[in-house]
């Protein structure tokens, strides 16, 4: 019986070893953005707009298949990661706070219009998150989506 399982545990390694090597190419990466280079830091309410990025916009249209397939655990998933992609691009413009809502917070409403719909969305991610059995309608995730999206074009970003 050894030398059977000696056997299998050693066509098992083979097989882990055949499909990480077959899955790296497309792994998922962690982080929707690369460390900034040459950005100055501030944190006061003037902006600055990341330029239009390829990332962004990748992460955008994977956020939207998740939310059109109108699973709610789908439509869930594409909220918060939605809200997690403003967050960065809000880190990347060296908005500063411990917080979203304080970063938030920093910016000037004259300048991007969408932004008490973003707090919108923000407050039901948050209720979403810390209010156990709550459950999202089909229209409110669109209007999320929908301030988010408005306020990442605004941003300059998409």
């Amino acid at each position: 019986w050894g030398s059977l399982f000696i056997t299998i545990n050693f066509i098992l390694v083979v097989l882990a070893i055949i499909a990480i090597i077959k899955v790296w190419p497309i792994k998922i990466h962690l982080s929707i953005f690369e460390k900034p280079s040459g950005m100055g830091g501030h944190g006061g309410r003037e902006a600055t707009h990341v330029p239009k990025d390829a990332q962004v916009t990748r992460a955008w249209l994977a956020i939207l298949t998740k939310a059109k397939t109108g699973a709610p655990e789908s439509m869930r998933i594409a909220l918060l990661e939605a809200d997690v992609l403003i967050d960065q691009v809000l880190k990347r413009a060296k908005y500063q706070g411990e917080h979203m809502a304080d970063r938030l917070s920093l910016i000037d409403p004259d300048k991007i219009k969408s932004l008490d719909r973003v707090w919108e969305a923000h407050r039901l991610r948050n209720q979403l998150v810390h209010t156990p059995g709550v459950k999202l309608g089909v229209e409110e995730v669109k209007e999320s989506l929908t301030a988010y999206r408005d306020f990442l074009m605004e941003f300059g970003v998409l």
